[in-house]
């Protein structure tokens, strides 16, 4: 499980990207549908997630199981 924030966040095209701590020249896609999983209807770039991060073929790798640290918003 990896810790990070959120560093870019588009509401037209729904999703945006993470940076891991300690990595921050990680670049980690999000999806607003995994959001909404975790509960956070309106993301904003600085929140703080708890995540893992998945592997798709031929693309960037993008977080999962998603969850947000309560004092990030």
């Amino acid at each position: 499980m990896n810790t990070g924030t959120l560093r870019s966040w588009s509401h037209l095209t729904g999703y945006g990207f993470l940076t891991v701590d300690g990595d921050e020249d990680a670049s980690i896609f999000v999806h607003a549908s995994k959001l909404r999983l975790a509960g956070v209807e309106f993301p904003s770039v600085g929140m703080r997630f708890t995540f893992d991060v998945a592997e798709n073929p031929g693309r960037k790798p993008f977080a999962t199981r998603l969850r947000a640290i309560d004092d990030s918003y």
